[in-house]
């Protein structure tokens, strides 16, 4: 079988996702200092996670995307209980209760669920068989992406919740929606918008103030800004080179090994690193774009989009916001930012992609 699956897998999204996984790699190796202990053993379990996500990847592509679609409301279900039992039993980490213990690792529920919010929002979409969606099959679609979305806000995690968001939006819109529908949604957005701006913290308005003014608070919450422009900028053209990325290895520059990770590799290559990962993740979405068109059905479609629109979105956030275009709301870059969650969920929606490709011909 795995014989058979290597004759059928595409090339370009291998290749471009190890090239991906080394850059995560190199850079967490190159901001290991030796007086830093507890950065000593991150690029190790980094590639512990891409194991087990190219295992979990593999997996994906070995069963017909049709037959993960017929249990989609299971694995949803299961996924909303993973959520809730986090609410309940959860860890807090960094301000969030988000994190459920497993022996030595910690698992982000709410990173895994995006993978079945994908797959079951597609199958309820090819269901309505290319019919326009009224105002019902929104409500359906609110509630597949609200339930989760509302469970992850109460942890709370504004940043990993705003990524269902494009999810939902990018599939309601290809699949086509009345223009009443269109126009309620505009109006009950108008409407939402200052209930939503008052009921975010303190310190995220104070990060999105930060963006039109990085020097108000210099020492405060425009300091990981600050420091990151300076690590991006001390790289200039061709980068410092390996373990001379100083800003990362004597810790001016925060969550460096997490959401600011393209920072330290901007440092360590230069403009010139910065434009081939950026060059990667393009190839990237142009080959999901590809199979999203040479899909054999509007499952596949659904399928291949749906990734894209999560993986797409939380890339131009992340390098938006460690150039100070967008506010720090906490999300990583997508294989390269350390994170097993991230790793796993991103590695399994991938697979489902290729598995569209894969069975593009099948009768």
């Amino acid at each position: 079988m795995l014989e058979r699956l290597s004759q059928r897998i595409d090339a370009t999204f291998l290749i471009v996702i190890l090239l991906i996984m080394s850059i995560s790699i190199i850079t967490l190796y190159s901001s290991v200092n030796s007086a830093q202990s507890y950065k000593a053993d991150l690029y190790r379990k980094q590639m512990l996670w891409f194991v087990v996500g190219t295992a979990l990847m593999i997996l994906t592509l070995l069963v017909d995307y049709h037959l993960l679609s017929a249990f989609s409301y299971i694995i949803y279900g299961a996924s909303i209980v993973a959520l809730i039992f986090t609410l309940i039993f959860g860890k807090h980490i960094s301000g969030s209760k988000s994190w459920i213990t497993l022996g030595p690792f910690n698992i982000q529920s709410s990173e895994l669920c995006k993978v079945s919010v994908i797959l079951l929002l597609a199958t309820f979409l090819n269901a309505k068989r290319g019919e326009k969606l009224g105002f019902f099959n929104v409500l359906g679609i609110v509630a597949i992406v609200g339930i989760p979305l509302c469970l992850i806000l109460l942890q709370p995690d504004l940043g990993t919740a705003l990524t269902y968001l494009p999810i939902a939006f990018v599939s309601m819109f290809l699949s086509g929606i009345r223009f009443r529908t269109l126009l309620t949604l505009f109006l009950i957005m108008i409407v939402m918008a200052p209930v939503v701006w008052l009921n975010l913290k303190d310190y995220q308005r104070e990060r999105i103030f930060t963006i039109l003014d990085p020097s108000r608070d210099p020492s405060g919450s425009g300091y990981q800004l600050i420091q990151s422009k300076i690590a991006i900028g001390s790289g200039m053209l061709f980068g410092k080179g390996l373990f001379s990325n100083t800003q990362s290895r004597l810790d001016f520059l925060p969550a460096q090994h997490t959401d600011f990770i393209l920072s330290v590799f901007g440092e360590v290559a230069g403009f010139a690193g910065i434009s081939f990962a950026i060059l990667l993740y393009a190839i990237l979405f142009n080959r999901m774009i590809d199979t999203a068109r040479v899909a054999r059905d509007r499952l596949g479609l659904f399928i291949s989009i749906g990734v894209l629109s999560m993986i797409a979105f939380q890339a131009f956030i992340n390098m938006g916001m460690v150039v100070g275009l967008l506010p720090t709301i906490g999300i990583p870059l997508p294989l390269l930012s350390y994170g097993g969650s991230s790793v796993v969920s991103t590695m399994m929606a991938l697979g489902l992609v290729m598995n569209v490709r894969m069975n593009r011909f099948a009768n």
